[in-house]
């Protein structure tokens, strides 16, 4: 189960989603920078951090879709407490503003992918 809180400093809101299905991915917040000098060489830098950036694939019922969407519209921009199925605790915020929901089976459910951005507390 993952469960959202927010905001992370002072919890006032706690959301319940459940275990990804099929996808949850975990990948390194880096970036590569090219510079030229006056010479003509290259320069390449890698900047690293220790942020990182979460991926779970979901799917919700209408009633747990319409849940979320108030969720991300209270708290996008803000610092959010997660715990992930795995048990890890992360302090994220929230990547996707505009979050597309595939419906599937006559609008009983739908499927959405979240994507977070932040740091590994536990």
């Amino acid at each position: 189960m993952i469960v959202l809180q927010a905001p992370h400093t002072l919890i006032q809101t706690t959301t319940l989603l459940p275990d990804p299905d099929y996808e949850d991915s975990e990948a390194l917040d880096v970036g590569i920078i090219i510079k030229n000098a006056m010479d003509g060489t290259d320069y390449t830098y890698i900047k690293s951090s220790l942020n990182r950036i979460l991926s779970y694939s979901l799917y919700l019922k209408r009633s747990k879709q319409l849940e979320l969407e108030a969720f991300i519209k209270a708290y996008y921009g803000e610092d959010i407490r997660l715990t992930n199925h795995k048990e890890e605790v992360w302090v994220v915020k929230i990547m996707n503003e505009l979050i597309d929901f595939e419906i599937l089976n006559k609008g009983e459910r739908v499927q959405i992918v979240l994507q977070f951005h932040g740091l590994r507390l536990v």
